[in-house]
């Protein structure tokens, strides 16, 4: 995996392009193609129907998708959305033959798998708050070994402010970067990442210590955990124990 700026990167592993089409196909992502029309780039509805890693092959369903396949000089370009996730990908249109033998439906055609895909973070912006009575347990280690225990107070694409009980001021600095990072979500997997810390504040009349840090390294499938955790915030926000806000 390349890493081209904060929020987007290059993916170029099959296995993880497999991946997040995968995901993007059993979560029903929204899925559009880019074709050509009276000159000019039109985006169109199009639906993933299937992936398939033996064979290195995607089904697309859509109107007239066949035709602007068959037009297109460099593939079709594919857009797929989710929340604040948006991959984007070029894909070429398979031999006529397979085309007719693989499906019985005229608007599903048949596609390589991408050679690379572009998957860029929208929503980093977006920080959900969690009350006292929602406990995201969080476990980390600072550079000399120090062992935190913690809990989650509020959570975005990029980072996280944790409460720790007692003073820990004197055990770090900001910029330091922080060994190992793990935080225990909701549905009970644990998020691993390093982790820079940003800030830290004390509260002496509680006893509380607050750190805001940055997520480092973060592998796809942490991204992908944490949107999932965003979403599903986010489709509970009338609850009274979240709250919106920015990092």
């Amino acid at each position: 995996m390349e890493s081209s700026s904060d929020n987007s990167r290059k993916i170029t592993v099959t296995e993880e392009i497999c991946d997040i089409l995968q995901a993007a196909l059993t979560h029903g992502w929204n899925f559009s193609y880019l074709a050509m029309v009276n000159h000019h780039l039109s985006s169109h509805c199009s639906e993933l129907v299937d992936v398939n890693p033996e064979l290195v092959t995607l089904s697309v369903a859509g109107d007239a998708l066949y035709e602007a396949a068959t037009t297109a000089t460099d593939g079709i370009v594919f857009r797929a959305q989710n929340g604040g996730i948006l991959i984007v990908f070029t894909s070429t249109l398979l031999p006529l033959e397979k085309n007719q033998v693989s499906n019985s439906d005229s608007r599903v055609c048949l596609f390589e798998f991408p050679a690379s895909l572009r998957f860029s973070q929208l929503r980093k912006a977006i920080r959900i708050s969690y009350s006292k009575q929602q406990n995201i347990p969080v476990t980390f280690f600072a550079s000399l070994g120090v062992r935190f225990q913690g809990s989650v107070v509020d959570i975005s694409a990029i980072g996280a402010k944790i409460r720790f009980d007692g003073n820990i001021s004197d055990l770090l600095e900001s910029s330091e970067i922080i060994a190992d990072c793990q935080i225990r979500l909701p549905d009970e997997s644990l998020l691993e990442a390093r982790a820079r810390v940003l800030g830290h504040l004390y509260d002496s009349e509680q006893d509380i210590s607050y750190l805001r840090c940055q997520y480092l390294d973060l592998n796809m499938n942490s991204e992908l955990q944490l949107k999932n955790l965003i979403d599903d915030a986010l489709r509970q926000m009338d609850q009274s124990d979240l709250s919106l806000g920015a990092l």
